[in-house]
Protein backbone atom coordinates (compact mmCIF):
# COMPACT_ATOMS: atom_id res chain seq x y z
CA UNK A 1 0.00 0.00 0.00
CA UNK A 2 0.68 3.77 -1.19
CA UNK A 3 1.22 6.08 2.25
CA UNK A 4 0.73 9.80 1.53
CA UNK A 5 2.91 11.79 3.42
CA UNK A 6 1.35 14.71 5.36
CA UNK A 7 2.48 18.24 4.66
CA UNK A 8 2.98 21.07 7.37
CA UNK A 9 -0.31 23.48 6.88
CA UNK A 10 2.88 25.91 7.21
CA UNK A 11 4.06 25.15 3.96
CA UNK A 12 0.97 25.45 2.36
CA UNK A 13 0.99 28.24 3.92
CA UNK A 14 4.25 29.38 2.71
CA UNK A 15 3.37 28.53 -0.99
CA UNK A 16 0.26 30.31 -0.63
CA UNK A 17 2.12 33.55 -0.07
CA UNK A 18 5.04 33.14 -2.21
CA UNK A 19 2.31 32.54 -5.15
CA UNK A 20 0.47 35.22 -3.84
CA UNK A 21 3.61 37.67 -3.90
CA UNK A 22 4.91 36.47 -7.13
CA UNK A 23 1.15 37.42 -8.51
CA UNK A 24 0.80 40.72 -6.83
CA UNK A 25 4.36 42.01 -7.99
CA UNK A 26 3.30 40.82 -11.51
CA UNK A 27 0.12 43.08 -11.72
CA UNK A 28 2.21 45.54 -10.25
CA UNK A 29 4.91 45.45 -12.22
CA UNK A 30 2.25 45.49 -15.45
CA UNK A 31 0.36 48.50 -14.42
CA UNK A 32 3.50 50.16 -13.72
CA UNK A 33 4.69 49.60 -17.30
CA UNK A 34 1.10 51.22 -18.18
CA UNK A 35 1.23 53.67 -16.31
CA UNK A 36 5.10 54.65 -17.92
CA UNK A 37 3.42 54.38 -21.01
CA UNK A 38 0.78 56.36 -20.42
CA UNK A 39 3.31 59.31 -19.10
CA UNK A 40 5.05 59.19 -21.95
CA UNK A 41 2.27 58.92 -24.26
CA UNK A 42 0.62 62.12 -22.18
CA UNK A 43 4.37 64.14 -22.89
CA UNK A 44 4.36 63.28 -26.75
CA UNK A 45 0.60 64.42 -26.87
CA UNK A 46 1.04 67.71 -24.86
CA UNK A 47 4.09 68.34 -27.45
CA UNK A 48 2.35 67.74 -30.53
CA UNK A 49 -1.28 70.07 -29.07
CA UNK A 50 1.81 73.14 -28.10
CA UNK A 51 2.92 72.56 -31.73
CA UNK A 52 -0.53 72.54 -32.93
CA UNK A 53 -1.78 75.25 -31.06
CA UNK A 54 0.68 77.62 -32.16
CA UNK A 55 0.09 76.84 -35.64
CA UNK A 56 -3.57 77.74 -34.98
CA UNK A 57 -2.23 80.60 -33.01
CA UNK A 58 -0.46 82.34 -36.60
CA UNK A 59 -3.82 81.24 -38.94
CA UNK A 60 -6.11 83.40 -35.67
CA UNK A 61 -3.80 86.32 -36.03
CA UNK A 62 -4.20 86.13 -39.81
CA UNK A 63 -8.31 86.12 -39.78
CA UNK A 64 -8.24 89.00 -37.26
CA UNK A 65 -5.76 91.27 -39.26
CA UNK A 66 -7.10 90.37 -42.59
CA UNK A 67 -10.85 91.24 -41.20
CA UNK A 68 -9.02 94.98 -39.80
CA UNK A 69 -8.06 95.56 -43.22
CA UNK A 70 -10.78 94.67 -44.93
CA UNK A 71 -12.60 97.48 -42.52
CA UNK A 72 -10.41 99.45 -43.53
CA UNK A 73 -10.99 98.95 -47.48
CA UNK A 74 -14.72 99.51 -46.21
CA UNK A 75 -14.36 102.76 -44.89
CA UNK A 76 -12.46 103.61 -48.39
CA UNK A 77 -15.31 102.01 -49.92
CA UNK A 78 -18.01 103.94 -48.26
CA UNK A 79 -16.42 107.58 -48.56
CA UNK A 80 -15.81 106.79 -52.30
CA UNK A 81 -19.42 106.05 -52.93
CA UNK A 82 -20.41 109.33 -51.20
CA UNK A 83 -18.93 111.79 -53.59
CA UNK A 84 -20.92 112.71 -56.86
CA UNK A 85 -18.17 111.35 -59.06
CA UNK A 86 -18.04 107.81 -57.98
CA UNK A 87 -18.65 106.45 -61.63
CA UNK A 88 -15.53 108.50 -62.92
CA UNK A 89 -13.30 106.52 -60.23
CA UNK A 90 -14.37 103.07 -61.14
CA UNK A 91 -10.83 101.77 -61.44
CA UNK A 92 -10.77 102.49 -57.34
CA UNK A 93 -13.83 100.78 -56.65
CA UNK A 94 -12.37 97.47 -58.31
CA UNK A 95 -9.53 98.03 -56.33
CA UNK A 96 -11.58 97.92 -52.99
CA UNK A 97 -14.45 95.42 -54.26
CA UNK A 98 -11.48 93.06 -54.80
CA UNK A 99 -10.23 93.50 -51.35
CA UNK A 100 -13.26 93.21 -50.15
CA UNK A 101 -14.55 90.05 -51.77
CA UNK A 102 -11.56 87.85 -50.14
CA UNK A 103 -13.30 84.99 -48.38
CA UNK A 104 -11.50 83.44 -45.88
CA UNK A 105 -11.21 79.56 -44.54
CA UNK A 106 -10.13 78.36 -41.15
CA UNK A 107 -8.55 75.16 -41.38
CA UNK A 108 -7.06 74.76 -37.88
CA UNK A 109 -4.81 71.40 -37.05
CA UNK A 110 -7.05 68.51 -35.58
CA UNK A 111 -4.97 65.20 -35.30
CA UNK A 112 -3.76 65.13 -32.10
CA UNK A 113 -7.38 67.17 -31.01
CA UNK A 114 -9.06 64.14 -32.08
CA UNK A 115 -6.60 61.75 -30.49
CA UNK A 116 -7.43 62.96 -27.28
CA UNK A 117 -11.38 63.17 -27.88
CA UNK A 118 -11.22 59.48 -29.08
CA UNK A 119 -9.55 58.57 -25.62
CA UNK A 120 -11.78 61.06 -23.31
CA UNK A 121 -8.57 62.74 -22.50
CA UNK A 122 -7.57 60.15 -20.22
CA UNK A 123 -4.09 61.06 -20.60
CA UNK A 124 -4.33 64.45 -18.84
CA UNK A 125 -5.60 63.63 -15.70
CA UNK A 126 -5.19 67.61 -14.72
CA UNK A 127 -8.66 69.35 -14.59
CA UNK A 128 -7.00 72.85 -15.40
CA UNK A 129 -5.40 71.49 -18.60
CA UNK A 130 -8.94 69.59 -20.05
CA UNK A 131 -10.69 73.06 -18.58
CA UNK A 132 -8.19 74.86 -21.08
CA UNK A 133 -8.35 72.08 -24.03
CA UNK A 134 -11.99 72.26 -23.82
CA UNK A 135 -12.21 75.91 -23.76
CA UNK A 136 -9.56 76.87 -26.70
CA UNK A 137 -12.25 73.96 -28.95
CA UNK A 138 -14.89 75.94 -27.76
CA UNK A 139 -12.99 79.14 -28.99
CA UNK A 140 -12.00 77.41 -31.90
CA UNK A 141 -15.75 76.35 -33.11
CA UNK A 142 -16.55 79.86 -32.79
CA UNK A 143 -14.25 80.92 -35.66
CA UNK A 144 -15.98 78.27 -37.49
CA UNK A 145 -19.11 79.27 -37.28
CA UNK A 146 -18.09 82.61 -37.73
CA UNK A 147 -16.65 81.88 -40.69
CA UNK A 148 -19.58 79.81 -42.27
CA UNK A 149 -21.73 82.97 -41.58
CA UNK A 150 -19.44 85.32 -43.21
CA UNK A 151 -19.76 82.99 -46.13
CA UNK A 152 -23.47 82.35 -46.49
CA UNK A 153 -23.55 86.07 -46.52
CA UNK A 154 -21.03 86.27 -49.51
CA UNK A 155 -23.25 83.73 -51.13
CA UNK A 156 -26.65 85.01 -50.65
CA UNK A 157 -26.29 88.33 -51.40
CA UNK A 158 -22.84 90.01 -52.54
CA UNK A 159 -22.05 86.73 -55.21
CA UNK A 160 -25.58 87.38 -57.04
CA UNK A 161 -24.86 91.44 -57.73
CA UNK A 162 -21.00 90.16 -58.39
CA UNK A 163 -22.56 88.56 -61.26
CA UNK A 164 -24.85 90.74 -62.45
CA UNK A 165 -22.26 93.75 -62.45
CA UNK A 166 -18.65 93.19 -61.98
CA UNK A 167 -16.56 92.11 -64.58
CA UNK A 168 -14.63 88.94 -63.24
CA UNK A 169 -12.79 89.07 -66.39
CA UNK A 170 -11.66 92.19 -65.74
CA UNK A 171 -10.22 91.17 -62.03
CA UNK A 172 -8.66 87.85 -63.13
CA UNK A 173 -6.73 89.85 -65.08
CA UNK A 174 -5.74 91.97 -63.11
CA UNK A 175 -4.95 90.14 -60.16
CA UNK A 176 -3.22 87.42 -58.53
CA UNK A 177 -5.20 84.83 -56.32
CA UNK A 178 -3.58 82.29 -54.66
CA UNK A 179 -3.42 80.39 -51.60
CA UNK A 180 -6.03 78.41 -49.27
CA UNK A 181 -7.15 81.79 -48.69
CA UNK A 182 -9.80 82.72 -51.54
CA UNK A 183 -8.63 85.75 -52.35
CA UNK A 184 -6.13 88.08 -52.87
CA UNK A 185 -2.40 88.01 -51.86
CA UNK A 186 -2.74 91.17 -50.25
CA UNK A 187 -5.86 90.02 -47.36
CA UNK A 188 -7.85 93.20 -47.67
CA UNK A 189 -5.68 95.81 -47.99
CA UNK A 190 -6.81 97.34 -51.56
CA UNK A 191 -3.77 99.70 -51.30
CA UNK A 192 -1.66 96.20 -52.26
CA UNK A 193 -3.35 95.40 -55.34
CA UNK A 194 -2.24 96.46 -59.08
CA UNK A 195 -3.96 99.35 -60.12
CA UNK A 196 -7.15 98.61 -62.61
CA UNK A 197 -6.74 100.56 -65.85
CA UNK A 198 -9.02 103.78 -66.10
CA UNK A 199 -11.77 102.34 -68.67
CA UNK A 200 -12.92 99.63 -66.34
CA UNK A 201 -16.49 99.40 -65.53
CA UNK A 202 -19.37 97.67 -64.16
CA UNK A 203 -21.94 95.46 -66.36
CA UNK A 204 -25.31 96.77 -66.26
CA UNK A 205 -24.22 100.14 -65.25
CA UNK A 206 -27.05 102.15 -65.76
CA UNK A 207 -29.30 99.28 -63.19
CA UNK A 208 -26.44 99.62 -60.42
CA UNK A 209 -27.56 100.44 -57.04
CA UNK A 210 -24.67 101.81 -55.39
CA UNK A 211 -26.96 101.87 -51.42
CA UNK A 212 -27.08 98.33 -52.29
CA UNK A 213 -23.96 97.79 -52.95
CA UNK A 214 -23.01 99.38 -50.16
CA UNK A 215 -25.00 97.97 -48.16
CA UNK A 216 -23.86 94.39 -48.79
CA UNK A 217 -20.70 95.54 -47.61
CA UNK A 218 -22.16 97.17 -44.15
CA UNK A 219 -23.37 93.94 -43.45
CA UNK A 220 -20.56 92.19 -43.82
CA UNK A 221 -18.29 94.47 -42.16
CA UNK A 222 -20.32 94.43 -39.08
CA UNK A 223 -19.98 90.63 -38.87
CA UNK A 224 -16.39 91.40 -39.57
CA UNK A 225 -15.91 94.20 -36.90
CA UNK A 226 -17.43 91.45 -34.50
CA UNK A 227 -15.07 88.61 -35.33
CA UNK A 228 -11.82 91.00 -35.54
CA UNK A 229 -12.70 92.70 -32.12
CA UNK A 230 -14.61 89.82 -30.01
CA UNK A 231 -14.18 85.88 -31.12
CA UNK A 232 -10.60 86.35 -33.02
CA UNK A 233 -9.63 87.76 -29.73
CA UNK A 234 -10.54 85.49 -27.64
CA UNK A 235 -9.11 82.54 -29.40
CA UNK A 236 -5.86 84.22 -29.56
CA UNK A 237 -6.19 84.66 -26.11
CA UNK A 238 -7.24 80.81 -24.89
CA UNK A 239 -4.50 79.65 -27.45
CA UNK A 240 -2.00 81.39 -25.38
CA UNK A 241 -3.03 80.27 -22.05
CA UNK A 242 -2.92 76.81 -22.97
CA UNK A 243 0.53 76.87 -24.48
CA UNK A 244 1.79 79.03 -21.24
CA UNK A 245 -0.10 75.78 -19.20
CA UNK A 246 1.63 72.91 -21.36
CA UNK A 247 4.90 75.07 -21.06
CA UNK A 248 4.82 75.08 -17.64
CA UNK A 249 3.48 71.85 -17.13
CA UNK A 250 6.00 69.76 -19.52
CA UNK A 251 9.10 72.42 -19.34
CA UNK A 252 8.42 72.68 -22.91
CA UNK A 253 10.62 75.53 -25.21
Amino acid sequence: MFRTEKRDWKGYAIEFVMLFAAVSLGFLAENYREEQNEERQAVELAYSLYNDVYEDSIRIVDFKETKFRQMATYDSLRELLSTPNWKNRMDELYRMHTALMVRQSFSPREGTIQQLKNSGLRYFKDTALVNRIEHYEAAKQVIRVRVEREQTLMFNYLDPLILRFVDMDAIDKNQTFYGSVVGTPTNGDFQKLNPYPKGTRLLHENEFDPVYYRNIFSLLNVNRSTDSRVFAGLAIHSAKELRAYLRDKFGFQ
